[in-house]
């Protein structure tokens, strides 16, 4: 893990509303089938080296209410993106392995650091990423406060 400082970008994909709760259940998941309707819509990005994005924003209020999930990759312009990454500081988490276990794993060190009394940070709740550079590696970033 270590803290850097990320600028604003912007993003296009397809987007839904879910909460932790609702993907612990098969029937009401809405990431998965996210991420299934994206391939199905955008065959090849990440073979022509272009990154894809998970990305977690519009939390109702923490970990446990509800928000919105994007699915896509970095927008052609500014000007017509769908969501724009919070410019500030943010934890980065690395996994690389099998999918989608490593990325399980990454949101289980996620979320047990930040329920540690150990941890000097505090999560912003603006916006969180999965960068998934290639088939085989995730880097999550976590919004924190200065």
């Amino acid at each position: 893990m270590e803290r850097i400082h990320k600028s604003a970008q912007g993003l296009s994909g397809l987007i839904t509303r879910t909460n932790n709760a609702a993907e612990t259940e098969a029937e009401t998941a809405r990431i998965g089938p996210l991420w299934q309707q994206y391939f199905a819509e955008n065959d090849g990005h990440l073979t022509q080296g272009k990154p894809m994005y998970g990305v977690y924003h519009d939390y109702q209020s923490d970990m446990n209410g509800d928000y919105s999930v994007l699915v896509g990759t970095q927008a052609e312009s500014d000007d017509i993106c769908d969501i724009r990454l919070a410019e500030g500081d943010y934890l980065k988490f690395s996994g690389s392995g099998k999918m989608p276990d490593c990325v399980v794993e990454q949101w289980t060190e996620i979320w047990r650091y930040f329920s540690s009394p150990e941890c000097r940070h505090q999560r912003n709740y603006l916006t969180d990423y999965e960068v998934y550079p290639d088939t085989n590696g995730v880097d999550i970033y976590i919004g924190i406060n200065r």
